[in-house]
C-alpha cells in the first residue's frame, strides 16, 4: 500500500447534498473536495479535511491561487477570468505565477520581467494583453471626448429652450399688438 504522501494531490470546489429545499429540489452546500492519485490504478475523491491541508501543502497552495483568480475585484484591475482571450489552461498557469488580471499580465512583456522563463503561449498572451490596455488607453480618450460633447449638447438643449419661451413671448406680444392696431 502506497503512503499518503506518495499520491498526487488536487483540491477543487465540490459540493455535497443538503437536504431538499422548499421548491422540492436537490439543495447543496459547497464543500472542498481533494482528488488522490497513485498512479496507474488508485484514484479516491472525497470531501478534504484539515489533515490533507497539512499533508499537501503545495496542492493546497496551488488551489488558494487558482481560487483567487475567480475573486478579483475590478479595483484589481481587468480580471483574466473575464478576458475571452485567456483559456482556462492559460488562467490556471498565470494564477499558479500569481498573475490575476490583465494589466498584472501586460507587465510581463518587458525584459527582465520574469517573462523569458514563461511557456510560449503565455508570453503570447502577455503581447494581446499590453495591446488590450494600450487599445483601452486610446479608447478612454474618445469617452472624455463623449461625455464633453454630451454636456455641450445638454447647454445647447437648455438655450434651445430658453429661446422658444423668448419666442412664445415675443408672439403673444405681437399678437395683442396686431389685435390693437386691427381695433
Amino acid at each position: 500500500m502506497a503512503e499518503q504522501t506518495q499520491a498526487l494531490a488536487a483540491f477543487y470546489d465540490g459540493y455535497a447534498e443538503d437536504g431538499i429545499s422548499d421548491d422540492g429540489l436537490p439543495h447543496y452546500i459547497p464543500r472542498l473536495m481533494i482528488t488522490l492519485s497513485v498512479p496507474p490504478y488508485t484514484l479516491l475523491t472525497r470531501e478534504a479535511t484539515d489533515e490533507d491541508r497539512e499533508t499537501y501543502p503545495d496542492s493546497y497552495q496551488l488551489y488558494k491561487k487558482q481560487k483567487r483568480s475567480s475573486e478579483v475585484s475590478h479595483e484589481e484591475g481587468y480580471p483574466l477570468v473575464l478576458w475571452p482571450a485567456a483559456s482556462q489552461a492559460a488562467i490556471q498557469m498565470l494564477a499558479a505565477r500569481d498573475i490575476y488580471t490583465v494589466e498584472a499580465l501586460a507587465k510581463y512583456t518587458e525584459r527582465g520581467s520574469g517573462v523569458e522563463r514563461m511557456p510560449g503561449e503565455l508570453r503570447e498572451l502577455a503581447v494581446r494583453a499590453k495591446a488590450m490596455i494600450d487599445l483601452s488607453a486610446e479608447l478612454g480618450q474618445f469617452e472624455v471626448k463623449l461625455r464633453d460633447r454630451d454636456a455641450e449638447i445638454a447647454v445647447l438643449k437648455e438655450q434651445i429652450n430658453e429661446l422658444r419661451g423668448t419666442i412664445k413671448a415675443q408672439d403673444g406680444m405681437l399678437n395683442a399688438l396686431k389685435a390693437r392696431v386691427a381695433a
